[in-house]
């Protein structure tokens, strides 16, 4: 469309970037004239982490066009992120779960289609749990999680800016917040409370996890509830935190529930396509189910035989061990030097080929 003389060019700018967004979303792009391919996907030339730490892109290996086409779009946006190879729940097995001490929650279905979780649900919620540790890890303040199919709403970029001073203003004052979505679908019917900070207002019961802003606290409240021993959901799990999860019985599995969780509104991103849409795909729900008894009987029996063996050998290596420390302690008390050895760093578990950094 030709530009009026009063056309304001950075809408004009804002735009082309929208078109460009949208286009991606589906399989094919919109056709460009020659003329203007070099202002296509244009990289912007200063990128940042929009006040994080860190941002991360949670990708599977396998979806290498969801990748390029988030990169596409966080480039042109200025935006420099970190691509997280997410866990492939095809890779995943009854017995390795049981070996790294991985367990469903007793009597969980998904409320809507009324099944078990599946092993692409499980490694969806590995993923993410993944991050929340490196954040406790590396003591990030603050950090953004995206995962790969999510689209940028109009003005994404100025909107959070504006988002995140009216977040921070709040905390110098003392306010404190642990997580905030940046998307979700509501499944509630009834009016959100406003949060003490323009912009934001306290969730419902809410599910995706396909962007949210995460702080150093609230990284460490969802990994001290232990839910790798009662893992449900992640779009579950979450609510239950901040206590708007309807579901008692699930909830009382987490005694802690003390995320303090925001979010913004209106919203500013979206799924690039919804349940039932074309080029939708799930690789959580359109997986193995985590339980099924005719074929994974014989794998779990396996897998707790292994486990009890392995489990002996330690308990004989550490008696053993326990007897070296103590006679070498006694000699060193005999020298006068007693050396304290630091301790050994947290077991290293591996799904296929992404590694999972055990506490």
């Amino acid at each position: 469309m030709p530009l009026s003389a009063a056309t304001d060019q950075e809408k004009s700018d804002q735009d082309l970037i929208d078109l460009q967004f949208e286009s991606s979303s589906d399989s094919n792009s919109f056709p460009v004239t020659k003329s203007l391919i070099p202002f296509t996907w244009t990289s912007s030339s200063k990128k940042d982490k929009l006040g994080m730490n860190e941002i991360y892109i949670i990708n599977l290996k396998r979806r290498p066009k969801r990748l390029e086409r988030m990169i596409k779009t966080l480039n042109r946006l200025g935006v420099d992120a970190k691509v997280w190879p997410a866990v492939d729940g095809k890779e995943l097995s009854m017995a390795n779960l049981i070996r790294n001490n991985i367990a469903m929650m007793d009597g969980y279905v998904d409320p809507y289609r009324k099944m078990p979780m599946t092993f692409g649900e499980i490694a969806c919620f590995l993923s993410h749990y993944q991050i929340w540790q490196e954040v406790v890890e590396r003591n990030y303040s603050k950090v953004i999680i995206f995962e790969d199919d999510v689209r940028f709403e109009r003005e994404f970029r100025t909107k959070w800016i504006k988002h995140l001073e009216n977040l921070e203003e709040y905390i110098s004052y003392g306010g404190k917040v642990d997580f905030v979505y940046l998307g979700r679908m509501v499944l509630v019917n009834r009016t959100e409370e406003k949060a003490p900070v323009e912009g934001f207002v306290y969730p419902e019961y809410s599910y995706w996890a396909n962007g949210y802003m995460l702080t150093s606290t609230g990284a460490k409240k969802l990994l001290d509830a232990q839910p790798l021993q009662k893992v449900i959901s992640v779009d579950e799990y979450i609510p239950i935190l901040y206590q708007k999860n309807p579901v008692k019985e699930w909830s009382e599995h987490f005694p802690n529930r003390t995320l303090i969780a925001f979010s913004v509104k209106p919203l500013l991103i979206r799924p690039t396509h919804f349940w039932g849409n074309k080029h939708h795909i799930s690789d959580t729900f359109n997986s193995t189910s985590y339980f099924n008894p005719s074929t994974h009987v014989d794998e779990i029996q396996d897998a707790h035989t292994e486990k009890h063996l392995s489990s002996n050998n330690i308990e004989n290596r550490v008696a053993t061990s326990s007897k070296q420390e103590s006679t070498r302690d006694q000699c060193q008390k005999k020298s006068g030097s007693i050396h304290n050895e630091s301790p050994s760093t947290p077991p290293r578990i591996t799904f296929g080929q992404t590694v999972l950094q055990m506490f």
